[in-house]
């Protein structure tokens, strides 16, 4: 339990990672500005929404995310609905409290900073995934012809915050990042084919120096003909879309994920 809580913090210090760096990457770059229609009010409504209704703070007196996340990660952590069964210390004095065994019960931590609706989708998710994992382990304890009939409640990943009811995926938004950076950030207009080639050249320049950081993702590349020249243009065709739809986000305060 405590090692799979340690790669949630760190999976969700991740997410928050990306959304900083397209943050800055927008917000820096008075060309994305003016594309997003950001003006210096729209910029600064931008930077209100962040700095005082999500109270983040000022983002300029950081010197970069991991200064940030020292101060308001750990605040970001805890405004979220967690289960805190294996956090409660004294089994006995709860179970007598609850009055009931609590192998079957849960304990949630609900913070009141969020809307009910949201805090009680977050509480739903996770108490869907209890229950499921309760009746798997009830599955291998009774015969398969008692469990045939009970049906399984689908609990989809539920991140509070400005990720709210939505799963970021980390590897993804990673790789489409890297390919802004080093490769749309230049020259913005590149596209089809075109792109491909520059990503081809960017990767095997790299690979020639012998540099193992900073490569591409292979689905954005086609080094040699193992690969259908379409599937590389509709992966990189996708990233092209990720890019903008993680800058519009930005703007309208929440980051992409699973649902885009």
């Amino acid at each position: 339990m405590e090692a799979l809580r340690k790669r949630t913090k760190k999976t969700q210090k991740e997410q928050y990672r990306l959304w900083w760096e397209f943050y800055h990457l927008l917000m820096d770059s008075e060309e994305l500005c003016e594309d997003y229609g950001l003006g210096v009010q729209g910029k600064e409504e931008v930077r209100r929404f962040y700095r005082d209704k999500l109270k983040w703070g000022r983002f300029g007196k950081y010197k970069n995310f991991d200064s940030w996340w020292r101060q308001v990660g750990s605040l970001i952590q805890r405004s979220q609905v967690r289960d805190i069964t294996s956090d409660i210390g004294d089994e006995r004095k709860w179970s007598r409290f609850l009055k009931r065994d609590l192998s079957h019960t849960m304990v949630l931590e609900v913070p009141l900073d969020r809307s009910p609706s949201s805090l009680a989708r977050s509480a739903s998710f996770i108490i869907k995934k209890r229950w499921n994992q309760l009746q798997e382990k009830e599955a291998g304890q009774i015969p398969p012809r008692k469990t045939a009939g009970v049906k399984k409640s689908k609990a989809k990943r539920h991140l509070l915050g400005f990720t709210e009811g939505r799963e970021i995926r980390v590897k993804l938004y990673r790789g489409t990042l890297l390919l802004y950076k080093q490769i749309l950030r230049k020259d913005r207009t590149l596209k089809g084919e075109q792109l491909l080639n520059t990503c081809n050249d960017y990767q095997r320049h790299l690979l020639a120096q012998g540099r193992t950081k900073y490569l591409l993702d292979e689905d954005y590349l086609r080094l040699d003909n193992s690969k259908r020249k379409a599937s590389v243009l509709r992966n990189l065709d996708r990233a092209g879309r990720r890019i903008d739809t993680a800058f519009r986000a930005i703007v309208n305060g929440h980051f992409p994920g699973k649902a885009e």
